[in-house]
């Protein structure tokens, strides 16, 4: 059995159970190998942890620190986390004001809920849910392997869409999508290249621009070798709108797969 490889961790995304087709609330974690293959390892029902406070050291003070061996390591569905502290603590006054704040069908009242988690008894609830699984991946994948301070390193790229207004009064609803994409440019900075997707145009303002080609990559590579980066240029033409987008998100997906794309 082949050895795993060591990871440098991405990125951490979590999804609400609002925005996923089982309505179920998940956490994705993004990594990658020295080979720079792309991983995403899907978390389900996504756990927290957090600390209560031990009966014996319940003191109504609010602590900025607090032993170890005083508090008590409790894991909850993230889901669940507050009805979890309400359980936990076991106070009839918190537990009243939970159940009268579930029944009020208030939207408001449901936000105070998380007011719970100030309790002094209660520690480490507020760590957001990606932090915690950022860390117990560092902890499989230790950074003291990390080299030089960029194991892997990170393949960033950037893009630009412009979309065809001359047809177009006033302000459109995006949603409507009345105005076409004719130009998209993705810059690689990993790669060192630059590729600009272009709708074509019948018009002689078009043809001209196109047909200098030569003379805009030696423009475009000077300008840019100017600034400190080493560009190469490659531009292309596209009869239609839909073949432009799919040749852009082929790219990105499947031959570039950088792991941040920034617009």
């Amino acid at each position: 059995m082949a050895e795993e490889k060591h990871r440098q961790f991405i990125k951490s995304v979590y999804i609400n159970k609002k925005n996923t087709t089982d309505k179920s609330d998940k956490v994705l974690i993004v990594s990658k190998d020295e080979t720079g293959k792309n991983y995403i390892d899907v978390v389900e029902k996504p756990k927290i942890q957090y600390s209560i406070t031990k009966p014996e050291y319940w003191d109504g003070v609010t602590h900025n620190y607090i032993e170890s061996d005083k508090v008590r390591k409790v894991t909850a569905l993230n889901k669940n986390k507050d009805k979890s502290i309400v359980k936990e603590l076991n106070d009839p006054s918190i537990t009243m004001m939970y159940d009268q704040l579930m029944s009020s069908g208030n939207f408001e009242d449901y936000k105070r809920i998380r007011d719970i988690q100030l309790d002094y008894r209660v520690h480490g609830s507020d760590i957001n849910i990606e932090d915690q699984y950022i860390a117990a991946f560092l902890s499989k994948y230790p950074t003291d392997k990390v080299e030089a301070g960029n194991y892997f390193g990170i393949h960033k790229a950037f893009y630009d869409i412009e979309v065809d207004i001359d047809e177009i009064v006033g302000f459109p609803e995006p949603e409507e999508a009345l105005a076409p994409v004719n130009i998209i440019t993705y810059v690689d900075l990993e790669k060192k290249v630059s590729y600009t997707y272009c709708l074509k145009y019948d018009n002689d303002s078009y043809r001209e621009t196109m047909a200098d080609l030569a003379n805009i990559y030696i423009y475009l590579e000077k300008r840019y070798k100017e600034k400190g980066l080493d560009l190469e240029f490659k531009i292309m033409e596209f009869d239609d709108e839909v073949e432009l987008i799919g040749t852009f998100l082929y790219h990105v997906n499947e031959e570039f797969r950088p792991d941040f794309l920034s617009a």
